[in-house]
């Protein structure tokens, strides 16, 4: 799988999901590239346990009047960008890395009056279409839940990976993108977060009604509230291990890993 939109309401838990893929893949052997399409979050950095890339893609390329004023055409000079772009290729000033784990951020807004993000999302799709997917995995955290419907980020990535947590909205939304999801012909994965077990029977059947099996569920854990307060990385627990590798199966992400060995790698 190439480009992966992770999708889903406010405060599901989009960017957990991020960064425990992308740290379970790595570990696994692949490369991944996390590329933080919320113009909001400041932290995705701390979760995936990379160093801050120090500015953004947008800042790179001039910041939002140059944006705004090169998205109708393009915002890569092709003298310092190849048309098959691939992260590598970016200036390490608006790129993080550490082995086979990169991270590139859009751009954030920062200051009052700034505008609304839909500059950032035509930055973004423009850089996604550009990218050289290859062996690479490439997880876009999006920030608005419909944004990148409404702005069709779609049309440059692979599939949709939807994150549900407890709430009624949320197996609402899924419902509704299922709908787009199949409208587009495109494929879609879904995942429970925070699931309780308390909760866990209920929420079950309420996807099961609406025709949705998820691929993967991740427990709430409360050292992942613990490792937001303090803003750190987001360990790679045992209760979580066995539900990521079955979504990365089921996302065709691929290689299993011993059990020795996945141990050895957590925190």
């Amino acid at each position: 799988m190439g480009k992966v939109i992770v999708c889903g309401k406010g405060g599901s838990g989009k960017s957990t999901v991020t960064a425990l893929l992308a740290r379970y893949l790595v570990v696994s052997g692949r490369s991944v590239c996390v590329i933080d399409a919320d113009e909001s979050n400041t932290c995705l950095y701390r979760m995936v346990d990379l160093p801050h890339p120090g500015r953004t893609l947008a800042e790179e390329l001039g910041g939002r009047p140059a944006i705004v004023k090169n998205c109708s055409s393009v915002c890569f000079d092709e003298t310092n960008f190849p048309q098959k772009l691939h992260v590598k290729d970016l200036p390490c000033s608006c790129t993080s890395c550490r082995d086979n784990l990169y991270l590139v951020s859009i751009g954030k807004i920062k200051e009052m009056g700034e505008g609304c993000s839909c500059v950032m999302t035509d930055l973004a799709k423009q850089f996604i279409s550009m990218l050289y997917a290859g062996s690479w995995t490439y997880l876009i955290d999006t920030g608005s839940s419909m944004e990148h419907i409404g702005r069709s980020l779609y049309d440059v990535c692979d599939a949709f990976l939807m994150v549900i947590d407890g709430t009624w909205e949320s197996l609402e939304l899924a419902v509704k993108m299922k709908e787009f999801a199949e409208r587009l012909n495109k494929k879609i994965y879904w995942v429970l977060n925070k699931v309780k077990d308390s909760n866990l029977t209920f929420m079950a059947k309420a996807l099961e009604e609406r025709g949705l099996k998820p691929q993967g569920v991740v427990p709430y854990i409360s050292l992942f509230e613990e490792a937001a307060l303090r803003g750190s990385s987001l360990p790679l627990q045992k209760e979580v291990i066995r539900n990521i590798e079955s979504l990365a199966s089921a996302l065709a992400f691929g290689s299993q890993l011993e059990s020795a060995f996945i141990t050895s790698c957590m925190k």
